[in-house]
């Protein structure tokens, strides 16, 4: 809830609040299946991990938290 309400600027519907809570269970079920997925995901960007942080669980946080980037009603300053 706090990382949509930080990106919108907004509380989310409750509706909301369950796909994003099934975004992460589905992402945590396939980066802890497939470790190296985890890995690959988390190896985007200019600031490299270390690999013991590339954990299914962050992945999976990232992946959410992208996600809420990517909505409409994201807040976004010029």
């Amino acid at each position: 809830e706090r990382v949509h309400r930080q990106i919108t600027g907004r509380r989310p519907p409750e509706a909301s609040l369950t796909e994003l809570r099934t975004l992460y269970d589905e992402s945590l079920q396939r980066f802890t299946e497939k470790p190296e997925d985890a890995k690959a995901f988390l190896g985007y960007g200019e600031s490299p991990l270390e690999d013991e942080a590339k954990t299914p669980e962050l992945a999976a946080l990232t992946y959410v938290v992208s996600a809420c980037f990517n909505l409409d009603r994201a807040v976004t300053k010029q």
